[in-house]
C-alpha cells in the first residue's frame, strides 16, 4: 500500500521486512549452530560417545576393522537319534526320499529294499519325513526318534508310494 504523501514508502517497508527477516535468519542460524556444538561438547565432556552414522567406518592405523562373521550358536545337548526303515515285497526300490540330519532333502535312486538310514539330529525343532516307492505291490516306511515309533505307514498296489513324516 502506498502513502498518498509518499510514494516511496512501500519500497521502504519492503526493504526493512527483508532486512529483519535476514538478521533474524542470521540469529536463528547461531543459535542452532551455538546449541549443536554446545550439545556435543556438553556430551563428550560426560564421557558420552557422540553418535555414529551408518557412513562412519571404525578405523585403526590399519585401515577399516574388520568384523568377524556371524557363526550360529553351536546346538545343546546330544540330539536325537533317527532311523528310517522302508520294508518292500519286491527287492529293489526304484526311489528313497528323505529328510537328512540337517534339514536337506536326499535321494537314492535306485535302492535295495530293505532299506535302512540312521544318524542324530541336532537341530532346535527336528523335521522328518521319508518317502519310498516301489516295483512290487507293497512298500512300508518307518520312522522311529530315540527307539520310539512315531510314524509308519503302508501302501498298496502296482508300483505303489509310500509317505512318513514327523514333526518332533
Amino acid at each position: 500500500m502506498t502513502h498518498p504523501q509518499n510514494p516511496h514508502a512501500r519500497r521502504t517497508l519492503s526493504t526493512t521486512a527483508t532486512r529483519w527477516t535476514s538478521a533474524l535468519s542470521a540469529v536463528a542460524l547461531l543459535a542452532v549452530g551455538g546449541c549443536a556444538t554446545h550439545h556435543d561438547s556438553a556430551e563428550q565432556g560426560n564421557g558420552a560417545h557422540p553418535t555414529a552414522s551408518l557412513d562412519d567406518h571404525p578405523t585403526t592405523g590399519a585401515g577399516p576393522v574388520q568384523v568377524p562373521p556371524l557363526t550360529a550358536p553351536q546346538p545343546a545337548g546330544t540330539g536325537v537319534d533317527v532311523v528310517y526303515e522302508v520294508i518292500s515285497d519286491a527287492s529293489t526300490l526304484p526311489s528313497v526320499t528323505f529328510v537328512d540330519g540337517n534339514s536337506a532333502m536326499q535321494q537314492q535312486a535306485p535302492t535295495t529294499a530293505p532299506w535302512t538310514k540312521k544318524f542324530v539330529n541336532n537341530s532346535t525343532y527336528v523335521i522328518l519325513g521319508l518317502s519310498a516307492q516301489t516295483n512290487g505291490n507293497t512298500v512300508t516306511c518307518r520312522i522311529s526318534v530315540d527307539g520310539q515309533i512315531i510314524d509308519e505307514k503302508t501302501a498298496t498296489g502296482k508300483y505303489a508310494l509310500v509317505i512318513c513324516a514327523a514333526p518332533s
